[in-house]
């Protein structure tokens, strides 16, 4: 099968490359930084080859050729089997102690929890697709939409799915890559969830190396803990819950009923909008699952070049990961932006040494900066032309605050968390200089990320913010080894305190672990077979005109474009569709100008269904299409029929 060969040939490539970086991993961080770098490089290789030639099982098997010899060459000449050998038996060694295997028996049961929760994003059941999470339902539509329409609609170049001949303003790698496991033999659901099982055990992996690297192997397994159950003061709420049910703790943790990471108003404490990172980013934003473990290579590649003697190579091996971040996550490359100038006058000294500190003593760091500047600017350039670039920078004190004394409100949010990262900026001063310098850069854009917003959806900037907690998880689990090692009230004071720490994101994470525990459906058996009629009946490009539902299963099952589809993805890519918008409802309306309004938008079908009917921006007009043009199909639905009108071409 194509796709097991792409996975395979993306995991040796990048594993050999990873086995270059200029950097002491051991052999199974290697292996998670490599899948990640490999399932980018393939994915590039894939997606030019469909923009030259056309989606097709070339375009998986091509890749799988060039990844398979290069990672020939690289382990030909560069000694790796004599370096593999090497750490193989540096992680023999290692295993043989008893810190080491329960560290590994930690880390595999936290990656098999992450990835039984991304199994259960999306699943099939009697011939319908439900999503897990009521946030996988929100986006990933939009992931499947442009997962099909490279599959089924020949979307090359890129065009927006849902705004038919908007070019694609939206990192899109993570998509191309489940578009390609499907060409190459997998099914539609499992292409999506397979990278993502992956991308989410090497980030785990990548999040403890980065913890061993920075603040030693004994804060690994805490800092992970820390960093997947993370929740804010929300664990009020769930103990006033279990308080006020009435149940045994085993009934209530059975059916937890709220969320507490993420809590509305009229609860105990209300306003927490930072999200448990599983839940706001690992599973639904695809782009953040491929994007975390790239950025946590990059941050141990610049930790390791400013620890050591010469910075230079770990500092350009960063740079060259960091010009893969455009179309794999634009915001962790936004993320470095906002960082590196901060790293760069904090670490000043260290790179001055004695000496007198001078402008040219930051040369190295041009080593890191010039490749994103000459392989990363124009991606970005290229993905965000055509978005209205006003909405993505304003003033707003508090993210999303909105008012409310910010302490306590970033209290509420971070928890506990919060004075013990106050607590670890003085404790640090003398004891890791190094690691403080780059928790006071995420302090940064921290604090950049309540000035300002990046979005034009204030919750978004959440997508710096939750690297803000990345960058601060090293000192505070530090911090947590050290008291519980000086034993007596400080160990007992910190068995007390972590459960504190994690339990609201255990309460989010606990609703999870019941099968089908929750079940939103996507599409039934209709939608399916519209998606089939559609695939099989239509042109790869033509032009739907539907109504602007978020589940429409011609976007996002028949990979087809969209006159006009879901308007929230649309408002938060800053693209301009008002104008659109009333096109739209001049259309369903049988407005005199129709005809030439289906002609400007290239439109070839028109749906009229129960979610076009019920519409409240405007009343379809049924005889108007029916009288001038031929019906195409009409699908039976139990909530009435389905007709679809074909606009292009002559008229009745």
């Amino acid at each position: 099968m194509l796709s097991v060969l792409f996975l395979i040939s993306a995991a040796a490539f990048g594993t050999c490359v990873a086995c270059l970086l200029p950097i002491k991993f051991r052999i199974e961080e290697r292996v998670f930084a490599g899948i990640p770098v490999g399932l980018a490089v393939g994915g590039l290789l894939g997606f030019v080859w469909a923009l030259l030639f056309g989606m097709s099982a070339a375009a998986v098997a091509v890749p799988s050729a060039l990844l398979s010899a290069g990672a020939l060459a690289i382990g030909w000449r560069s000694g790796i089997p004599d370096q593999v050998a090497s750490e193989a038996k540096d992680f023999r060694k290692r295993w043989r102690g008893r810190w080491f295997r329960l560290g590994a028996l930690a880390f595999l049961a936290l990656a098999a929890l992450l990835s039984t929760i991304m199994w259960r994003a999306l699943f099939e059941d009697g011939g319908s697709i439900y999503a897990g999470f009521g946030n996988v339902w929100g986006d990933w539509n939009q992931h499947l939409a442009q997962t099909t329409s490279f599959i089924h609609g020949d979307n090359f170049p890129p065009e927006q799915t849902a705004l038919a001949g908007q070019k694609i303003t939206y990192p899109l790698l993570t998509n191309f890559v489940s578009a390609m496991l499907a060409v190459g033999g997998i099914g539609l659901t499992a292409a999506m969830k397979v990278p993502g099982v992956l991308l989410i055990v090497c980030g785990l992996g990548l999040l403890m190396a980065f913890l061993r690297l920075t603040v030693g192997p004994k804060a690994m397994v805490a800092g992970a803990v820390l960093f997947y159950l993370f929740g804010g003061l929300g664990f009020v709420n769930l103990i006033v819950d279990f308080v006020d049910a009435h149940q045994s703790l085993g009934t209530f943790l059975a059916k937890i009923p709220n969320s507490y990471t993420s809590t509305g108003s009229g609860e105990p404490f209300s306003n927490i909008n930072f999200i448990n990172p599983i839940f706001a980013y690992l599973v639904p934003q695809r782009a953040f699952l491929f994007g975390l473990p790239l950025t946590l290579a990059i941050l141990s590649l610049l930790y390791a070049g400013l620890k050591g003697r010469d910075p230079r190579k770990p500092f350009l091996a960063a740079g060259l990961l960091g010009a893969l971040l455009p179309l794999v996550h634009t915001h962790s490359l936004v993320f470095l932006g906002l960082l590196t100038p901060g790293l760069v006058v904090f670490t000043w000294s260290r790179l001055a040494g004695r000496r007198k500190r001078r402008l040219a003593q930051l040369g190295p760091w041009l080593y890191f900066i010039v490749p994103i500047l000459l392989l990363a600017l124009p991606q970005v350039l290229w993905v965000s032309s055509g978005v209205r670039s006003y909405l993505f920078f304003r003033y707003q004190l508090g993210w999303t605050a909105h008012g409310e004394f910010l302490p306590w409100f970033w209290l509420k949010n971070a928890g506990l968390f919060l004075p013990l990262l106050l607590v670890s900026f003085w404790w640090l001063r003398k004891r890791n200089p190094l690691l403080l310098q780059f928790t006071g850069a995420g302090a940064i854009v921290w604090l950049v990320a309540n000035l300002y917003v990046f979005q034009p959806w204030d919750w978004d900037n959440t997508k710096l913010l939750v690297y803000w907690l990345l960058m601060s998880i090293p000192a505070v689990a530090a911090l947590l080894v050290w008291l519980f090692e000086r034993g007596g009230w400080a160990r007992a004071g910190v068995a007390v305190l972590f459960p504190f720490l994690i339990l609201a994101g255990i309460g989010d994470v606990a609703k999870t672990v019941p099968p089908n525990h929750y079940r939103a459906l996507m599409f039934d058996p209709v939608g399916g077979r519209i998606a089939e009629t559609v695939r099989e009946r239509s042109a790869p490009d033509s032009v739907w005109l539907t109504s602007q539902v978020i589940n429409n299963p011609v976007g996002a099952l028949a990979g087809r474009s969209l006159v006009l589809g879901y308007t929230g993805w649309l408002w938060s890519y800053g693209l301009d569709y008002k104008g659109r918008e009333l096109d739209v409802t001049r259309i369903y309306e049988g407005d005199p100008e129709t005809p030439a309004l289906l002609k400007q938008y290239g439109t070839d079908y028109v749906m009229i269904g129960p979610s076009e009917r019920a519409d409240e921006g405007y009343e379809v007009d049924e005889a108007y299409f029916a009288e001038r043009y031929p019906r195409w199909e009409r699908f039976d639905s139990p909530t009435g029929p389905i007709d679809v009108y074909r606009v292009s071409g002559n008229a009745k």
